[in-house]
This record gives C-alpha cells, structure tokens and sequence, in this order.
C-alpha cells in the first residue's frame, strides 16, 4: 500500500460535473470513503482508493462527478468512530490476532468469547455486503464492565456510536444509511425499540419514516447487565457473557488502539471488499448455532 497524496482535488483534470454528496461510493476499479478530518472532529474528508494508492481530501473527482462527504450534523460526526488513514495491516491472521489480543486483554475474557467478538468486529466492516447485519447481546452483574466492553468495541468497530438507552424515535434520527455500529447501553426494551433490534437484523427490511422507506439494518452490541433477554431478541442477537471485574481502559490507551485498528481495518476492507463470503457464512453459522 502506498502512502497517502498530499490533501487536495484527486483527478484534477477530470471534466467533473454535478456535485454528490456521498457516505460512499464503489467503482470497477476504484473505491470513495468517509474519512475523518485531522483536523478538526467534527468534520470528514473522502478518500479515493485506486487499489494501490489512496488519496484524502475534503472533495474528490472521479470520472465526470465531483464528491463532497455526507452532510451530517458536526456532533454526530464527532461522536462517531472514523478512521483517518489506511495503515498497513500485514496479513489477515496478523490482523485477525491483533484485535483479539486487543479484545482478551482488555476485556479479560475467555479467547472463545473474545474470537466471537473479533468476528464481529470485522463483519461490522462489511455491512454492505451481508445480507445478516451482526448483532450482540453483551450479558454481566458488572455494569462498569459492559460500558468497557463498549468503548472497546468503538475503538475497533466501522462507523461506531456509543449510545446511552435509545429510543425507537431517536434510533430512526441516526443516519442509518450509512450502516453505522451501534454500541448501546442499557436500551429499555420498549415494544418499538425490540422490533428496530430484530428488523434491523437482515438487510431489505424497511421503516417509514417521514412518508419514505428507510433500510434500518446495521450491525448492533448492546449490553443488557444481568436483565433477562426477550426470547424474540435472543434469537437474533448471540449472547457474549463478560466477567464481573475487567482492568479500566484509559482513553489515551484508546485513542491509540482507535488510531491503529480503525486505520488497519480500513486498509483491510479496501483490499478485500469483494472477497467476504468466508465472514458472511462464519456469522450465519454463528446465528443458527445460537437460535
């Protein structure tokens, strides 16, 4: 992979047209993300990847179209997790090793909970390409715990939002179009906050909202502490226990894993984005062993 391009216009010469705002785009031979602003957090450039090379800037140029980002309320893109650059990944064993070493030391967790993590972890960065959006039940007596085990996971996971009990309403206010993780705490399981969890779980299932149909699925985590599960929620989101006690993780620390994962996992989807049939039937399998 070769270094970034200087910021600015990628394809200058390009005869660009219209302007589209993008949460990002897929070509035969080129790929357009969100990326973040260095910056400034509350803002997002784009990146254009040509598969061997990447350039950042706040718009791009490609073929007769320019690009500008998403246009996204500036707390919500500071809230969310965004990778600013993609970071060399090595192999997917290397990477694969990497985030569970991350998650197991952290977390204190058995490897085989922290394997079903980590697979959650990359299959929440290819949302647009499963056709079953991955959903975890986080269960504990340790509520300190489980908000560790979801700053963790927004260090790690694409898109990522910590959310603090949700609401169906202010659910369907989030950009879901752009297939977000949402990491929630505690939600109160309200009739319409259980049919978002089970609805959002596959992808071509719809809402309305506003008179327009809006495709709720998206990867999800939420930790329910020591509150029995909804049987129409455990068949449709695996269950990973967590131990009462885990060591506290300092921001800085995750800053620092955020900066790496989230630029290696970027990387590793923009090299394997049409290669994840392996991911997609290792979490059906997961799902029907757990229903």
């Amino acid at each position: 992979m070769r270094a970034l391009s200087p910021a600015g216009i990628a394809n200058p010469s390009a005869a660009a047209g219209v302007c589209i705002a993008t949460g990002g785009e897929h070509f035969p031979k080129a790929t357009i993300d969100l990326v973040a602003d260095p910056s400034d957090s509350y803002k997002l450039n784009l990146l254009l990847w040509d598969g061997s090379s990447a350039t950042v800037a706040p718009r791009i140029e490609y073929g007769r179209s320019t690009y500008e980002p998403i246009s996204l309320e500036p707390s919500l893109v500071h809230a969310v997790q965004w990778p600013m650059r993609p970071i060399e990944y090595g192999s997917t064993r290397n990477l694969f090793g990497r985030v569970l070493d991350l998650i197991t030391q952290h977390l204190e967790i058995r490897e085989a909970s922290g394997r079903l993590l980590t697979l959650f972890v990359f299959t929440t960065w290819f949302p647009d390409r499963l056709s079953m959006a991955p959903g975890l039940a986080i269960v504990g007596p340790a509520r300190s715990a489980g908000v560790q085990a979801l700053k963790l996971l927004r260090s790690l996971c694409r898109r990522s939002l910590l959310l603090a009990e949700p609401s169906y309403a202010s659910l369907l206010t989030l950009p879901l179009q752009l297939s977000p993780t949402l990491l929630m705490n505690q939600p109160v399981l309200s009739r319409p906050v259980r049919s978002f969890l089970r609805s959002s779980n596959r992808r071509g299932l719809y809402t309305v909202k506003g008179g327009k149909m809006l495709d709720v699925c998206c990867p999800k985590a939420a930790y329910f502490g020591m509150d029995e599960i909804p049987q129409d929620l455990a068949s449709v989101m695996i269950q990973v226990p967590l131990p009462s006690v885990t060591a506290r993780v300092e921001s800085g620390a995750l800053h620092d894993i955020a900066a790496e994962v989230q630029g290696k996992m970027l990387a590793y989807r923009l090299a394997n984005y049409s290669r994840v049939q392996p991911f997609r039937s290792a979490w059906h399998e997961l799902h029907r062993s757990n229903s």
